[in-house]
């Protein structure tokens, strides 16, 4: 189960609602990237009226060994943590991204591979859901490849339970009771329902 982006900047889904609007967060999925060449958003909560509030799951292509990122920014303020090891093209990786605080947030691939980064950063305006894009006005950083089984808690993933998703255990099984979204993500981007605790619907 998994739906497909071909078109970078085209191809996306999203909600103007998002169900957790400060950390802590957690972002979780599965990433099968076919192109590597820029940098691209996979999931994430934004400010729709400008993409530029934001906690996102990254991908940094063209960056050194192509990592995923945890990102948050508000304004021109930006900081990232970065996985110490990247993806690989037209493979299957999970990829997590917690907000545990302000100046908490841990990027992880394939359940390890974690980095950290401490500067407090507060994102505000936080008011969309959105997958496989940047989250305000044209597609933008779009991401390429196929992306599944998307969760976003409102607690902060343990290393451990994000190690367990990237064994496969379904989200479902992780926090069910701070699981509140769930997609994963069957068929096309037209539309993808919510099984989590919010129920909210994206759509192309």
């Amino acid at each position: 189960m998994s739906v497909l982006f071909i078109e970078a900047d085209n191809d996306s889904m999203g909600v103007d609602v998002a169900s957790v609007v400060a950390a802590p967060i957690t972002i979780a999925g599965w990433l099968y990237p076919t192109d590597v060449a820029n940098e691209q958003y996979a999931a994430g909560l934004y400010d729709a009226s400008d993409g530029n509030s934001r906690f996102s799951l990254v991908l940094l292509g063209g960056d050194a060994g192509d990592p995923l990122a945890a990102e948050t920014r508000v304004g021109a303020t930006e900081r990232k943590a970065t996985t110490s090891t990247g993806v690989t093209v037209n493979t299957w990786h999970h990829g997590a991204a917690v907000f545990a605080a302000a100046d908490d947030r841990r990027a992880y691939i394939d359940g390890g591979s974690k980095g950290t980064e401490a500067t407090s950063v507060i994102p505000t305006g936080i008011d969309k859901t959105a997958l496989g894009r940047r989250g305000a006005g044209p597609a933008f950083r779009g991401y390429s490849g196929r992306i599944a089984e998307v969760g976003i808690w409102d607690v902060a993933l343990t290393d451990a339970e994000v190690a367990a998703l990237a064994r496969g255990v379904s989200p479902l099984r992780i926090r069910s009771s701070n699981l509140l979204n769930y997609y994963p993500l069957m068929g096309t981007v037209a539309s993808a329902p919510d099984y989590g605790g919010s129920s909210n619907t994206l759509s192309a």
